[in-house]
Order: structure tokens, then C-alpha cells, then sequence
């Protein structure tokens, strides 16, 4: 009769430890799914998939003097020998300051004039509320394609402003360039 309660209290203790670490269980991955945070960044680049295209080599960052050949009109690097510009401007922006900018970590959303209408425009001016130091916009009659979005070593190209993409893209790569400190809202 002892081994039989001595039985019992080791199979209660025994189920009251396994319960004990299911509530653990059930309760950790609780709370993770209920205060996880989704990481903005991963879930950004996770959106663009292939639509940005990678221009440059991680071991060589940056400031490749031979990357100012490579596009005139929507750099991605280069030396960053002017000013870093945010917010939207409607007057092109010197190559120099383009350069700076993406060297500093600002998204240079460009634009043909030509095919734009004004709400297009006004979307992508939208994003210079939610982006404010970290995003520019500007058109530039001289792009091969009617839109161009470029962040330090990387590139979008598209028909018409893709708002959702260009957000994902400030998100993803904005902040990224190899040049700190702030930038100028002033274009005189």
C-alpha cells in the first residue's frame, strides 16, 4: 500500500511538473505572439523582394571614385561632394547634392516631369511627412526611366510612383550611407 501512494505522489508530481511546463511553453510563445514585434526593416526588404537591384560590392563600400561614371542621372554612390538635400524640390538637384544625399543615407525618389500628373506628384510629396529627414524628391528630365529610387548602393526603377514600394524602400535602406549628420531642406 506505501509503494502504491509512494506511486501516486511520484506520477502527481511527475504530471504536475509537465504541466507545469506546458503552461512555461504555451505562455512563452503567448507572449511572444502577442508582444513580438515584427521587425520593420526585414519586413520592408521582405515586400521589395527583386524589385531593388544591389550596385556595388559590400567589401568596397562606397565612395568609389570610379562610381561617378556610372549613372549621371540617378547615382546610387559615388564622392559625396556636395549637399545632403531632403524633402521635395521642384527644380532638378544638382548632381553633386545627389550624390551627397544617397552618401548620407537619403532615399532620392527622381521623376520625369513628363509623366507625372499632379496626383502622382502629390503622393509621392506625402512621403516627405511620414520620411522627413530621409527622403528626397525631385525631377530630373534626364532619367531613363519615369521613375528612379536610389539609397546608398541601391536602385528601383519604375513606371509610376509606386507609393507602398518607395515607403518599403525609405524603410529598408534609408539611414544606410557610409556619411553621417543631417541634411538640408534649403534648395537655393
Amino acid at each position: 500500500m506505501e509503494q502504491d501512494d509512494a506511486r501516486g505522489r511520484v506520477s502527481r508530481q511527475l504530471l504536475m511538473f509537465l504541466l507545469a511546463g506546458v503552461v512555461v511553453v504555451v505562455g512563452g510563445l503567448g507572449a511572444g505572439v502577442v508582444f513580438g514585434r515584427v521587425n520593420p526593416v526585414g519586413a520592408a526588404r521582405a515586400q521589395l523582394g527583386n524589385l531593388v537591384a544591389f550596385e556595388g560590392d559590400l567589401d568596397t563600400p562606397g565612395l568609389d571614385p570610379d562610381a561617378d561614371e556610372r549613372d549621371d542621372a540617378a547615382p546610387t554612390s559615388g564622392q559625396p561632394r556636395g549637399t545632403v538635400r531632403c524633402g521635395a524640390t521642384s527644380a532638378p538637384v544638382d548632381l553633386d547634392d545627389l550624390r551627397a544625399s544617397v552618401a548620407g543615407g537619403i532615399v532620392v525618389v527622381q521623376y520625369r516631369p513628363e509623366d507625372m500628373d499632379a496626383a502622382d506628384l502629390a503622393d509621392l510629396a506625402a512621403l516627405t511627412q511620414r520620411h522627413a529627414d530621409a527622403i528626397l524628391i525631385a525631377p530630373s528630365p534626364d532619367l531613363g526611366d519615369p521613375v528612379v529610387v536610389t539609397g546608398w548602393l541601391r536602385r528601383m526603377v519604375a513606371d509610376s510612383p509606386p507609393v507602398p514600394q518607395v515607403d518599403s524602400f525609405v524603410t529598408a535602406f534609408g539611414g544606410l550611407g557610409p556619411v553621417d549628420g543631417g541634411c538640408s531642406r534649403s534648395f537655393s
